[in-house]
């Protein structure tokens, strides 16, 4: 008896039909796994907040927004002052020794 390998038969799809088959097969699972991989990912990262400096502002004891420039001209290095801050909870504003508003 002697082994005899099969012929290539006409089933056998040519390289350029079983490339597209793979492109697609790559693409029907990879979209539903990049997006179940995309929403556990979101999931443990933080919310990022928008432009720079987007925070809510200081209040006075009027209810007037505090802004920075004006209140380092009145008021000096080590200067303490109440004011409202996230929600009306009191909150310091503190001028650093080197002028600026501590965070």
């Amino acid at each position: 008896r002697t082994v005899k390998a099969a012929a290539a038969s006409g089933e056998v799809p040519d390289m350029g039909k079983r490339n597209v088959m793979n492109l697609l097969l790559v693409g029907a699972i990879g979209l539903p796994a990049t997006s179940l991989v995309g929403g556990y990912a979101y999931f443990f990262v933080p919310p990022s907040a928008g432009g720079g400096g987007a925070g809510q502002p200081a209040k006075d004891k009027n209810g007037n927004d505090v802004k920075s420039k004006e209140w380092l001209k009145t008021h000096l290095a080590g200067d303490r002052t109440l004011s409202q801050g996230l929600k009306g909870d009191a909150t310091y504003i503190i001028v650093k020794d080197d002028g600026s508003i501590e965070n």
